[in-house]
């Protein structure tokens, strides 16, 4: 009888132990098709469409996790800095020595490329279910 108990402990304790191995493990996000794109020009692109600026003027520099994009207003001269990373489809980006635009009062950026793979549409989602959207093709985005 007592044989009997532990057997039963034993394997109810052994099929616990299954079960929250494979609760535990990550789920694998989709691929996402980035086309003739990567995380620069996927940047590029956002700063792009954000502050109404001229891509190919935009300058990189890499931090530790993230990118710095810097570039002259044609307006009127002015040194801007952002920082940007890409995180699945969305896009986060801040002002190089402020916060990341996480809140959820803040415009959410994602993206998405064509099947072609070389036009990508920017999208801003607002809290009150509004947006924006930019397109852009590789080319545009690209440095001479």
């Amino acid at each position: 009888m007592i044989f009997k108990i532990l057997l039963l402990i034993l394997i109810s304790v052994a099929g616990c132990g299954e079960k929250d191995s494979q609760i535990s493990q990550p789920a694998k996000s989709p691929e996402i098709n980035l086309g003739q794109f990567n995380d620069h020009l996927l940047c590029r692109a956002t700063i792009s469409a954000l502050m109404d600026a001229e891509p190919k003027n935009m300058n990189f520099s890499k931090a530790q996790d993230h990118l710095i994009l810097s570039y002259n207003r044609e307006s009127d001269g002015k040194f801007w800095e952002y920082k940007c990373k890409r995180e699945d489809k969305q896009i986060l980006w801040g002002s190089k020595s402020g916060r990341w635009r996480t809140h959820p009062a803040d415009g959410k950026v994602t993206f998405k490329v064509d099947a072609v793979g070389d036009t990508v549409e920017i999208i801003e989602s607002y809290s009150d279910g509004s947006s924006s959207s930019h397109e852009f093709r590789a080319s545009e985005l690209q440095q001479s």
